[in-house]
């Protein structure tokens, strides 16, 4: 399949004068910014890779463009006649050097194409993987101002690729007379819409669980349609223009409540759920590291992954309700709950099945160490 326009825009319906640019549309975020833009009346022109599924976004009406992020000149092309560009491009598998390629250079590329193309502003979707949890302590508020990761090389391709990323987004911060201007935003874990009900927690063993935490760990996620939501308000705002803004829901529901609400009332009811505490996993993860240096190959896993994992912190989303006035609605675990079409029923566990289940979460069991995140 050809690089270019694929398929012609069908939109109607739109009202808004601002013509928008999504690249990774065809993602799990992209696809549902694109929706929520075309529902508010955006014209909207669709950035994917010539390999990509583009199905729901043909059934959305919108123009569809075939190009590689990585290319500057499918960025180029794709940025003409752009009044905004969302950016939710980023490397999620393939090879390392893939991932972190498809992050930086397809950031630099759409930094440079939209400065020939005259596009207005450029929203750039970043993650709270760019943040140091190794600096941070249990009870901490993740701001605006909290330090990203100084050794994002140890945690992974997707850390290293969306850190540096960011560090040229922030770099254009402080161009204030130049276009386009740059808004970053940085999300929490993103949930719902058909994401792993399990991710919050970890990775399945067998008909086992691990959770690498306590039950009354505080989960930071974000509905992805809020995310959405929250890039029309900026839009819509341009004093939200040249600033960062922290975006996770404020409720922040424990390790036990999403178990008891989600995860116990849908097909993983019937996995074991096991705590792992930090010095458990952190003696797992020197053994694993161990092993790699002698077998030459296995997992790498270190203290900063670990704290990324295991650090009990709080978000404060005050700048982005103060600029905009806008919240992600109550009831995240009922949203989550009815994405999964489960059947309402009540919060609270049977007493004789509780008690078994808090055998199983107090009890600490080996863990295979390639679970560990």
């Amino acid at each position: 399949m050809s690089r270019g326009r694929y398929v012609p825009s069908l939109q109607a319906g739109i009202r808004r004068g601002d013509k928008v640019l999504v690249t990774g549309a065809s993602g799990y975020v992209g696809t549902t910014v694109v929706k929520a833009l075309v529902e508010s009346g955006y014209y909207v022109r669709a950035l994917t890779r010539p390999t990509s599924k583009i199905a729901p976004l043909q059934q959305l009406g919108v123009e569809v463009f075939l190009g590689d992020i990585r290319q500057l000149e499918d960025v180029q092309a794709a940025s003409s006649g752009m009044d905004v560009i969302v950016h939710a491009a980023a490397g999620m598998k393939g090879s390392a050097e893939a991932m972190v390629d498809t992050c930086v250079r397809g950031t630099q590329n759409v930094a440079e194409a939209a400065a020939e193309q005259g596009v207005r502003r450029i929203i750039y979707i970043s993650s709270f993987s760019v943040y140091n949890f190794n600096d941070l302590k249990d009870g901490d508020c993740i701001t605006e101002g909290s330090d990203l990761e100084d050794q994002p090389e140890t945690r992974g391709a997707y850390t290293l690729g969306k850190t540096r990323a960011e560090h040229l987004a922030l770099s254009h911060l402080d161009d204030h007379d130049s276009v386009p201007a740059w808004t970053v935003l940085r999300p929490s874990l993103l949930v719902g819409n058909g994401s792993d009900i399990l991710a919050p927690i970890g990775s399945k063993l067998g008909d086992f669980l691990p959770c690498m935490g306590s039950p009354g760990k505080r989960l930071l996620m974000l509905h992805v349609e809020d995310l959405a939501a929250a890039v029309l308000r900026l839009l819509e705002n341009e004093n939200t223009a040249r600033k960062v803004f922290v975006l996770s829901d404020p409720e922040s529901p424990t390790v036990r409540q999403y178990v008891n609400t989600c995860i116990r009332h849908s097909p993983h009811a019937r996995l074991h759920l096991i705590y792992v505490p930090y010095p458990v996993a952190r003696v797992a993860a020197l053994a694993a590291s161990l092993l790699t240096k002698v077998l030459r190959r296995g997992p790498k896993i270190n203290k900063r992954r670990l704290l990324s994992v295991y650090r009990n912190a709080n978000t404060d989303i005050t700048p982005l309700i103060h600029e905009t006035g806008w919240r992600p609605p109550a009831g995240l675990l009922s949203r989550l709950k009815a994405d999964l079409k489960i059947e309402a029923q009540p919060e609270e566990v049977p007493v004789a099945r509780a008690k078994s289940r808090r055998e199983h979460s107090e009890s600490v069991t080996p863990v295979d160490a390639s679970a560990i995140r």
